[in-house]
This record gives C-alpha cells, sequence and structure tokens, in this order.
C-alpha cells in the first residue's frame, strides 16, 4: 500500500520522521482492535523511518509492530524477522529493511487470515494506509511534485478500506481507536 510513497523524490522525509516520533505515545496495554490500528500506524511509520533513514523512530515502530503482531497471534518467525530490520538499519543496510518490514506487516496479516480475524486485517490495513497517506501528504503540501500528486491518487484503494471498514461491527465501529481512523 505504502510501496508508490517510496519513488516520491522531494520529500523532506527527516522533517516527517521527527514529526511522526514527537506525535507516537507510549502504549501500556492493548486489546486487539488498539493492537491492529498500531499494527498498521507503526509500519507506515517504520517506512517513514527507512526512507528518513532514521533509526530512533525505526526502532520505536519496531516495538510497536512486534508488540500488536504478537497481541494479534502473529508466530515467533514473524516476530524474529521485526528484530532483523532494526539490526539492518543499525548496519546501514537501509535498501535491505524494506522487504523484511513489507513481509512482517504481509505476515501478521497473514496470520489475521488464518484465525479469520477480518475486523482486526481491516482495521490494520485501513490504519496503515491512512498514516501513511497522512504523512505523505503532508509533505507534497509542504513542496507540491507532480510525481508526490499522482502517489496520492489511490481511488481504488480508498473504495476498498471504506468497504472493509463499512463492514465491521457497530461495536468496533464505536471504539475510540477505530474512531480516529
Amino acid at each position: 500500500i505504502l510501496t508508490p510513497l517510496k519513488d516520491a523524490k522531494d520529500t523532506d522525509w527527516t522533517a516527517a520522521a521527527e514529526a511522526a516520533a514527537k506525535a507516537m505515545t507510549p502504549v501500556k496495554e492493548m486489546d486487539t482492535t488498539q493492537a491492529a490500528v498500531i499494527l498498521g500506524q507503526s509500519t507506515a511509520n517504520a517506512f517513514l523511518a527507512l526512507q528518513a533513514k532514521n533509526s530512533d523512530l525505526l526502532e520505536k515502530c519496531s516495538v510497536r509492530i512486534l508488540d500488536s503482531a504478537r497481541k494479534l497471534g502473529a508466530s515467533e518467525e514473524v516476530l524474529a524477522k521485526g528484530k532483523t530490520i532494526s539490526e539492518l538499519a543499525a548496519a546501514g543496510q537501509w535498501a535491505d529493511a524494506y522487504p523484511l518490514l513489507d513481509g512482517v506487516f504481509l505476515a501478521a496479516q497473514s496470520a489475521l487470515k488464518e484465525i479469520e480475524d477480518e475486523d482486526s486485517l481491516a482495521i490494520a490495513s485501513a490504519s496503515g494506509w491512512l498514516t501513511g497517506i497522512s504523512i505523505f501528504s503532508n509533505q507534497v503540501a509542504a513542496k507540491y511534485s507532480e510525481a508526490g500528486g499522482k502517489a496520492l491518487r489511490q481511488g481504488d484503494i480508498v473504495k476498498a478500506l471504506l468497504a472493509n471498514l463499512n463492514a465491521l461491527p457497530d461495536s468496533i465501529k464505536q471504539e475510540a481507536s477505530v474512531k480516529t481512523l
């Protein structure tokens, strides 16, 4: 979902990463709905950290991704990949961390499919996409480019995510963490 954002050139990823790091709030306990929101948001912020080459933000996001993925039932194999992302970044191998980050998020989504938790899957996907688009649209607004504008045009994804969110049970739609989406 966030891959098109990697191709936008004239973007101040460092400023965006600093803003994302300031906006992150500590999480003490989470239920599965909150874990799904945090998984999506933290994955988007981790992509941002990779773009900005910000190891501090990446470390914070990695912890949140692992905690939320664990809460959602991800396997230890998936969790081990998450630890490798931080190790690659620490070694300056930023490009090698992208596929692992994609893999962790996709594996967490697969785990949700396997346990038939379509609600958490919809929430994680929507929160990740919305966080990524929010980050990126702020950057495009600050310095417009045609490539950036094109990357923001993801109408089919919007329709699919809205359909998934609208299909959530009313009790989940009323939860504070979902309402913020």
